[in-house]
């Protein structure tokens, strides 16, 4: 039994470290083209082409920590480069050296399925273009009934997020920026739509869930973290829901001011 962690100790990488404990200094690895070529969450995406819904799930559940060059070593925590690596590695005794692998056998030949992919982005720009006609129409029940659906959904994926953050021992769902957008907050904002309570208090509040998805914003130039081309027309999506809270948090205090 061990603590099994995705990328670093993870049945792949556990061959690589026994075969490397025991033979020690007597082992040369091969080195891979693909060394310090592509990040944990590119090599990822290799094989997750035609499955773009998990594909999706894999970006929004790990943070930053995957968006790293892989080395040559931990390359091998996929059986494909582990196979790959050991299949050119030599050992050396004293002045000879010998192949670490001596005979292969292909146990089960995989049979590449080739199909198409579903285009999922499709829907997460349908679901921006609702919001658009929704605000065109000026329909205020079904506007706040289409946003607190979409804040539901967000909010309780926050809290899936937070939890993988901070009550697990993964390292790669720690550090996800997914959660300046995805945050627990918007379950918040959800509470101001249904009591009508708009007030200085729900109008900084605004402020700042509207902050952090600019911030957001910005991480897709910095590159810090790289988000899957799904949320993109889903955080344009939140941040006109709280651009039109906030304008009409801010109608209803001037409102009320003038009143007064």
């Amino acid at each position: 039994e061990y603590k099994y962690e995705f990328f670093y100790d993870n049945c792949s990488s556990r061959i690589r470290d026994i075969i490397s404990t025991t033979l020690d200094n007597q082992l040369k690895l091969a080195n891979s083209l693909d060394a310090n070529k592509y990040s944990f969450r590119d090599i990822i995406h290799q094989y997750l082409k035609n499955d773009p819904w998990l594909e999706l799930g894999i970006d929004l559940v790990l943070g930053q920590r995957i968006d790293i060059l892989v080395d040559n070593k931990n390359l091998m925590f996929l059986p494909k480069y582990l196979e790959e690596i050991l299949d050119k590695s030599f050992i050396k005794e004293n002045t000879k050296t010998k192949d670490l692998v001596i005979k292969k056998n292909n146990v089960i030949l995989n049979k590449n399925m080739i199909k198409k992919p579903p285009n999922i982005i499709k829907y997460s720009w349908a679901i921006l273009i609702i919001t658009l006609l929704f605000l065109v129409l000026k329909n205020n029940r079904i506007f706040n009934i289409w946003s607190s659906l979409n804040l539901s959904l967000i909010g309780i994926l926050g809290i899936l997020l937070m939890f993988m953050w901070f009550g697990t021992d993964h390292q790669a769902t720690k550090y996800n920026f997914n959660l300046l957008w995805a945050s627990p907050l918007q379950l918040g904002l959800i509470y101001f739509i249904i009591t009508k309570r708009w007030n200085i208090f729900s109008y900084w509040y605004i402020i700042f869930g509207l902050t952090l998805i600019f911030i957001t914003i910005l991480f897709w130039f910095t590159l810090t973290q790289e988000f899957n081309n799904f949320v993109k027309p889903i955080i344009l999506h939140l941040s006109l829901i709280y651009y039109y809270y906030l304008r009409k948090n801010k109608n209803l205090i001037n409102l009320n001011s003038t009143k007064e």
